[in-house]
């Protein structure tokens, strides 16, 4: 599962990216639809210039909040890598929550689920661990390293590979 690490944090990147293209698109809309409705040539009442206000108002915020998680995300896929910052890691998945009602739902619901997965991991959290203590990605994946499959004719125990075939 500790090779699983970087490879949550380039999710973790790609995802942050989506989700603050999508933040961007959130918060261009309320101007864009206050612009398109201006250009309509029809008289707009005081009270529907308030409405549109308040609802440019509720995009930004809402796009500003997108944006907020999408650089946690990106900062979160970073310090994966590195196998660093694991609670600050499980604090961006579960940011991931914030984003159901949105149309990116499907992909932070799987990242959800992935997130928890690897990063409750028991071995997971040593190579935090070890992150922590400053020992490099390689020495941590060489550490949580499969055991060496043998190849060819030589057996640790002796014996001829043709005697056994």
């Amino acid at each position: 599962m500790v090779r699983q690490i970087p490879i949550l944090g380039i999710l973790l990147i790609v995802n942050g990216v989506l989700i603050g293209l999508m933040g961007i698109l959130v918060i261009a809309l309320g101007p864009f639809l206050y612009y398109v409705e201006k250009s309509s040539h029809k008289t707009m009442h005081p009270e529907k210039q308030t409405e549109n206000m308040i609802f440019i108002a509720v995009l930004a915020s809402m796009g500003a909040l997108i944006l907020v998680i999408a650089m946690l995300h990106v900062i979160a896929g970073f310090k994966c890598r590195r196998y660093r910052g694991r609670v600050f890691a499980l604090v961006t998945v579960f940011t991931n929550i914030l984003l159901l009602p949105t149309s990116c739902s499907v992909t932070s619901i799987g990242m959800l689920v992935y997130g928890l997965i690897v990063l409750f991991n028991n071995e997971s959290i040593r190579a935090f661990e070890m992150g922590a203590r400053g020992d490099t990605p390689e020495q941590i994946q060489q550490a949580f390293a499969p055991a060496p499959h043998y190849v060819g004719r030589e057996r640790p125990w002796g014996g001829d590979y043709e005697r056994w075939r």
